[in-house]
């Protein structure tokens, strides 16, 4: 028999990732106040720029897998996730079209 798991993980893990995403500009910025204004600025914004694509191609990634393994029953969740999921990787493909890797 298996265990009865519990959706509380899950809420609270979305949340985390929901807070990440909507404040990772709050992030890079303070990332690059630490920096200051020396000539290693520049490296440090692509690094951080490379972050940041490798952090929405996975999560776009982690999100089409459980919308997959995991099909909502509802409607919403579904467009809502894949809206989610093409949105990220239209603004990975156009920073790495502009700005290059």
């Amino acid at each position: 028999m298996e265990p009865k798991r519990s959706g509380a993980a899950a809420g609270v893990l979305s949340f985390l990732f929901a807070l990440l995403a909507s404040s990772h500009h709050w992030i890079h910025m303070g990332v690059l106040m630490l920096m200051g204004g020396s000539a290693n600025l520049m490296s440090t914004v692509t690094g951080v720029r490379r972050w940041m694509i490798a952090a929405t191609l996975v999560t776009a990634g982690f999100s089409l897998y459980r919308l997959l393994k995991h099909p909502s029953r509802k409607r919403s969740t579904l467009w809502i996730t894949l809206g989610s999921i093409v949105l990220s990787l239209g603004f990975a493909g156009a920073t790495l079209l502009r700005m290059g890797w």
